[in-house]
């Protein structure tokens, strides 16, 4: 165990979980007694620059979201606050904020990319359909006749 953990350092991060309902405060997986997911208690201000290791300055993350967020990933799952508030963008924390944005704009480009290719194959359609009428014209009429159509 780390040294700047106290010696009921295990109590704590068990109280931590039993708080926040043994679920992943940042992506609503549940672990403990009844759940499938590993579970670990994060310091929301790091140890290193200033926090402390009391109830108030930990949350319950998985295991997951927990290595995400410190190797500075912003593809951690994320939702709202497992207490079943709206999280704010600090109690989240900004690989929260940033992997919403990152899903966002994903969300965006693939609806972009839908509608494209919506696009082209109307293009497409409608060129067919044309190429379609004219075939159908020459073989009623003949070849090199002309329709005048109204």
């Amino acid at each position: 165990m780390h040294h700047d953990y106290p010696s009921d350092w295990d109590e704590r991060r068990k109280r931590v979980y039993r708080r926040d309902n043994y679920a992943c405060g940042n992506c609503g997986v549940r672990g403990g007694p009844r759940g499938t997911h590993q579970l670990e208690a994060h310091h929301i201000v790091p140890l290193a620059k200033g926090g402390t290791n009391d109830i108030e300055n930990l949350r319950t993350l998985c295991y997951d979201c927990h290595t995400a967020i410190h190797n500075d990933s912003a593809y951690a799952p994320t939702r709202t606050d497992s207490r079943g508030s709206d999280g704010d963008l600090e109690e989240l924390g900004p690989y929260s904020f940033l992997g919403a944005i990152v899903f966002s704009i994903m969300f965006v480009l693939t609806i972009l990319v839908e509608m494209t290719a919506l696009f082209w194959v109307g293009i497409v359609a409608i060129v067919v359909g044309v190429i379609a009428d004219v075939c159908l014209e020459e073989k009623e009429t003949g070849p090199g006749v002309t329709v005048e159509r109204d």
